[in-house]
């Protein structure tokens, strides 16, 4: 149930976002990240800054650090929900 108030919230709040007028931006395409400098001067920042947040990031430490490994594994448990009593 959560999940889905959560799922249903985001798309209220990106079709309130996207009906706001403005400049539209998009996640690909002509309005992806790449061309996010040339929409508009306000978003002059995505092309000529080095960090992109809509959080304030600040006091940066840099680090060569090895890339973060992720191993899946398979698990041989099935999940049923044929199982579960009904009210």
């Amino acid at each position: 149930m959560n999940k889905l108030i959560l799922v249903f919230s985001m798309l209220v709040v990106s079709g309130c976002a996207r009906s706001g007028g403005g400049t539209q931006w998009e996640y690909s395409g002509l309005g992806g990240p790449e061309h996010w400098g040339n929409l508009s001067p306000e978003f002059d920042a995505c092309s000529s800054g080095k960090n992109q947040s809509p959080i304030d990031l600040t006091g940066f430490i840099e680090a060569d650090l090895e890339p973060i490994g992720i191993h899946y594994q398979v698990l041989g448990v099935r999940l049923s929900t044929t199982d579960i009593p009904s009210r």
